[in-house]
């Protein structure tokens, strides 16, 4: 993997999340939409085959402008798309409304790596 090439990947892929949720009305600070390629590097590094920056290091959290109680989260899974990876993130995000008290969790955007699994057929 090009980590060069890598790094460039995600901090467009972030920008333009980024950029779509400030589009529909939820918060995004500008430092974080216009945060050129250099900043994204020094906060979450340069070398993704180490792991630095790790797709999850990339997930956020936004609210709503007119409705603060209304929040998202952006999650960024190096994981295929599968039952498992969903059945996973479900649970994260039950913990996460349990702690949060008040502020329930209902969208969430989903950044995969790769593309989904092939599902099973149920043969009858």
């Amino acid at each position: 993997m090009d980590d060069e090439f890598e790094t460039f990947k995600l901090w467009r892929v972030r920008e333009t999340v980024s950029q779509l949720c400030r589009d529909r009305g939820y918060v995004v600070y500008r430092r974080e939409i216009h945060r050129g390629l250099g900043g994204f590097k020094r906060q979450y590094g340069d070398q993704p085959s180490e792991g630095r920056p790790s797709w999850t290091d990339l997930s956020f959290f936004v609210c709503h402008r007119e409705n603060p109680n209304d929040e998202m989260y952006i999650c960024f899974l190096d994981e295929p798309a599968n039952l498992r990876t969903f059945t996973r993130l479900s649970k994260i995000l039950q913990d996460e409304n349990a702690l949060r008290r008040g502020v329930q969790i209902t969208r969430v955007i989903v950044v995969f790596q790769r593309g989904p699994t092939p599902s099973k057929k149920i043969m009858k």
